[in-house]
């Protein structure tokens, strides 16, 4: 698989992952059922356009993948089945094999050199980056709900919203933190390396921090403002201009991961 197509298909699985992740904040009690069907809906597309991507060529790596989509296939399912228990344990285990699957993402393309650090690195940005494609994505959902739901409390959309700007400040500090991992415990022949990358692609790596991370921080900062007067409406417009920094943002850091091998 080229470049190009790592990186979709790395997007994909995060995107999947973090939405499920996402949902924990979200209690089941609180909404309807229809919420989570649409929300089961989107991430099983969401991955099974990864499937499609690959032709299902080392789509899955190891058992994760396979239980993963296993797990939230059922989850899904089980939302269109009044009644049926089981959704927390599903729920829960579908988290860990899609945490799984992330990780053994990394593994299958580590960072050339970087040894330990370099899957340290990968997997703290992929687990960080599916959060933030997944907390964005949810909200825009939620925020829909707010209008066949109106008695919904404001209180839900606003802790999701409060997590939301708290990964983007966390995914925009990253790159400085590891380059202080590569410079406190990185061979001499990496920090060589990574210095020379960074010089390389510093167009690419300042286009993804200035839309991935300035501006999703600045509509997440609005968001948060609208929902102190609170007005859930504005905030769910805005979700929508999030949802497309936070994507377009996170895919150049998926392209420069492939491309670059900076876990950016």
């Amino acid at each position: 698989m080229d470049d190009l197509g790592r990186a979709f298909v790395s997007f994909l699985h995060q995107v999947a992952v973090g939405g499920m992740v996402a949902l924990f904040l979200i209690p089941f009690k609180v909404i309807s059922r229809q919420f989570f069907r649409i929300a089961g809906l989107i991430l099983l597309a969401v991955e099974g356009l990864a499937l499609w991507r690959t032709g299902g060529e080392g789509w899955i790596h190891g058992w994760s993948g396979a239980l993963f989509v296993a797990f939230l296939l059922a989850f899904t399912v089980i939302w269109f089945i009044p009644g049926a228990p089981g959704a927390t344990v599903l729920h829960r285990f579908g988290v860990v094999a899609g945490v799984s699957l992330l990780v053994a993402d990394v593994l299958h393309y580590p960072i050339a050199g970087a040894g330990p650090l370099g899957i340290v690195m990968g997997a703290t940005n992929a687990l960080t980056s599916a959060l933030l494609l997944g907390t964005a994505l949810v909200g825009l959902l939620l925020g829909h709900r707010y209008l066949n739901e109106p008695h919904l409390p404001v209180s839900l959309i606003k802790r999701l919203s409060d997590v939301f700007c708290m990964v983007i400040l966390l995914q925009g500090a990253l790159p400085a933190f590891f380059t202080l991992l590569v410079y406190g415990f990185g061979q001499s022949n990496l920090v060589g390396e990574w210095l020379r990358l960074l010089g390389e692609h510093w167009a690419l790596l300042f286009g993804r921090m200035i839309v991935g991370i300035g501006a999703s921080l600045g509509v997440a900062l609005v968001i948060l403002n609208c929902l102190r007067l609170p007005n859930v409406q504005a905030a769910t417009g805005f979700y929508y201009v999030a949802v497309i920094t936070v994507f377009l943002g996170e895919f150049l850091g998926r392209y420069l991961r492939a491309f670059a091998s900076l876990p950016f």
